[in-house]
């Protein structure tokens, strides 16, 4: 297994695990703030709305429908909390695109991703 870990910036890292002998990719992404008591509930729900929509796939069918159609992509967000920090995950897994025939699915996958993140299905400046 081949690992690599790439500083971005101070507060971000990327690290690329290479291994042949899994047929499922998973990647995770992590956004730090501190901890504050009054944003645990607002990140709990965040969490689930991201899971589950977003502004291209306002529901949660639609949403599953786009998944299974990326061979049942897994993409899920969680919120915890680590010392004085509060996190919130994006954990992403689906199959190797060695395993799948359609070219551009990896391209797919992580423009759902991105749809997930960067175009949630929020009003401006509701969290």
């Amino acid at each position: 297994m081949n690992r690599k870990i790439t500083k971005l910036s101070p507060h971000c890292r990327l690290i690329l695990e290479k291994d042949k002998k899994f047929k499922y990719i998973g990647m995770e992404i992590v956004f730090k703030t501190k901890y504050r008591y009054e944003d645990i509930t607002a990140y709990r729900v965040l969490s689930k709305i991201l899971t589950n929509t977003s502004k291209k796939y306002p529901s949660i069918l639609k949403m599953s429908q786009k998944k299974d159609e990326l061979f049942d992509v897994d993409i899920g967000f969680s919120h915890s909390f680590f010392g004085k920090l509060s996190l919130l995950k994006c954990s992403c897994s689906y199959v190797h695109p060695s395993y799948v025939d359609d070219k551009d699915y990896e391209t797919k996958v992580l423009q759902l991703v991105h749809d997930c993140l960067f175009d949630a299905n929020i009003h401006q400046n509701q969290f």
